[in-house]
């Protein structure tokens, strides 16, 4: 028996590997703690070296203040990678399907840019290390542009629309919201970020949507 929601019949569907929140949430608490731990030693350092009190009141913030902080962000990865049983992207007649936002018919798009910085060069860093640890990290991704992006956020009875503000937005450089975020290509793993977006350029181009593919030149360009 077919189980899929109408709006994902017949449909291209991609979806993020399983068990990636879980994943970046215990990353959350392993850094959480690490951090506390740090703090609590430089407490135990300024009390040893009798420094004055301003620094003890400024440790103890930053070991509440800090550590909620990521506890908070990592509540995040459940929209991201769990929402509408792991859904990527769905690709089929009607538009593009996104996870919490739902259908955006091809009528609505006005252009798709897609990036992947995969196999470029990266220094590796701390800070890169802990991105990547926490699952933030975003070599691979698409925007989704759109004639107006206030409109499907609040339109009623879109198909697939769970919590449409969950989806990460797209600012131009006038800070004037003009699309959605989706199909982040480090949480996908079978059908993989390329194949999905091979399809989805396809689709888009043959019906005159404007594609950039904004990739490192010795990569695939992403066109069949």
């Amino acid at each position: 028996m077919d189980t899929l929601p109408a709006h994902l019949h017949d449909t291209y569907i991609a979806r993020y590997a399983p068990g990636l929140a879980a994943k970046y949430r215990r990353n959350h608490f392993i850094l959480a703690g690490a951090m506390i731990a740090v703090l609590l030693a430089g407490l135990v350092f300024t009390i040893l070296g009798e420094v004055g009190t301003g620094i003890y009141v400024t440790i103890g913030v930053m070991m509440v203040a800090f550590p909620s902080l990521l506890l908070i962000s990592g509540r995040e990865l459940e929209t991201r990678w769990s929402s509408d049983d792991r859904l990527a992207i769905a690709i089929g007649e009607a538009g593009v399907v996104l996870p919490c936002l739902g259908l955006i018919g091809w009528s609505e798009l006005t252009s798709i840019v897609v990036y992947d910085n995969s196999l470029a060069y990266r220094k590796r860093s701390l800070g890169a290390t802990t991105t990547k640890m926490m699952g933030l990290d975003m070599p691979m991704y698409v925007d989704f542009h759109v004639a107006d992006s206030e409109a499907l956020l609040v339109r009623e009875a879109n198909p697939g629309a769970s919590n449409p503000r969950g989806l990460r937005r797209v600012a131009d450089r006038n800070l004037k919201f003009t699309g959605f975020k989706g199909v982040q290509g480090e949480g996908m793993l079978d059908p993989t970020f390329q194949s999905a977006v091979r399809v989805l350029v396809a689709e888009a181009e043959s019906r005159g949507i404007p594609v950039e593919i904004r990739v490192p030149a010795n990569v695939d360009t992403y066109r069949r």
